[in-house]
């Protein structure tokens, strides 16, 4: 049933800033978890009376009084819901009462653009477990805790309850979760003499922020090489990316394990190629041609309460070399 909420946001001083329209809603939601509510703004069941505009969560209301309605259906009823796939297309790494745990191959998208679509990794947990359906997580996830790029590789993880999905996102923001990748690098092409070679305990810490003209990449505010203000968009985003460990391989590559602690999307293959070492296969980022990306999800710690998993998916036999 739709539920309206009114919002007095107060004349409090002429040069207050904007509240966002989540952070306003949460006080008065006090049984709707932040899961839940973010599931109602992705879904478009939040939107703005008397005109019914759709409302995203970081939109923001100024001074004034306002009119908020929100569809409240129960969980399971939300209207995009993928369909699983025939059989189980990805070996499954771990599974128990909380947890699924794949291993992605290089091509495979993360989640579906729409629920037609059956070639997801989305798809191919649900052929394992339908109950994932009845997760509540954002539209087409299904429990996923978090994303890889299509040409990455590897683990990816489902919550397969709801309160599996609360507890493990939670250990997820938290930083009880490590991420730790497997990469092929090449010396960038172009440089009059190449960088030196990322080397264990080395760590690349400069921001990242979204590039206004195209979504295919991200930019890495490095000091040298500063963006104009109007080439980018959104906020500046902190993101860090330490090398575990680096050796000499094949055809002039270098064979790299990094544990990333934020997750900026293209954090590694971005931070790598502003170090002068993109990954073999990322074209977007001045990497060499190749079959794939060299970029795999090697391992994930997960510590928990009550336990600590330590999950490890093996080295492709698809991993790349310049062509």
């Amino acid at each position: 049933m739709p539920r309206v909420i009114e919002i007095l946001v107060p004349h409090s001083e002429p040069s207050s800033r904007p509240g966002r329209v989540d952070a306003l809603l949460r006080p008065k939601l006090p049984g709707v978890s932040r899961e839940r509510l973010k599931q109602l703004f992705q879904s478009g069941r939040v939107r703005r009376l008397p005109e019914r505009l759709r409302l995203r969560a970081a939109d923001s209301l100024g001074p004034g009084a306002w009119r908020i309605e929100l569809d409240l259906d129960e969980p399971g009823s939300w209207p995009l819901r993928p369909i699983p796939a025939e059989e189980p297309f990805l070996p499954v790494i771990h599974q128990d009462s909380d947890l699924l745990v794949l291993d992605k191959k290089s091509g495979v998208p993360s989640l579906p653009h729409s629920p037609e679509e059956t070639g997801s990794a989305v798809s191919a947990a649900l052929a394992v477990d339908r109950n994932l359906l009845n997760v509540p997580s954002p539209p087409l996830e299904c429990g996923l805790l978090h994303r890889l790029d299509t040409g990455t590789s590897g683990l990816l993880a489902f919550a397969r309850s709801e309160e599996a999905y609360l507890r493990l996102r939670e250990a997820w923001q938290s930083g009880r979760v490590r991420k730790i990748y497997r990469a092929r690098v090449f010396a960038a092409s172009g440089l009059k003499r190449p960088s030196s070679p990322p080397e264990a305990g080395q760590a690349i810490s400069w921001p990242m922020s979204r590039l206004r003209k195209t979504s295919r990449r991200m930019a890495v505010l490095v000091p040298e090489h500063p963006y104009l203000k109007n080439e980018l968009r959104g906020e500046t985003l902190v993101a860090l990316t330490r090398v575990l460990g680096s050796a000499p391989g094949p055809s002039g590559t270098r064979e790299i394990e990094v544990e990333i602690s934020t997750g900026v999307m293209h954090q590694i293959r971005a931070h790598l190629a502003a170090s002068g070492w993109p990954l073999v296969g990322d074209e977007v980022y001045g990497g060499p041609r190749a079959s794939r990306l060299a970029l795999h999800a090697s391992r994930l710690v997960i510590e928990l309460d009550d336990r600590k998993l330590e999950l490890e998916a093996p080295l492709p036999e698809d991993w790349p070399v310049p062509a």
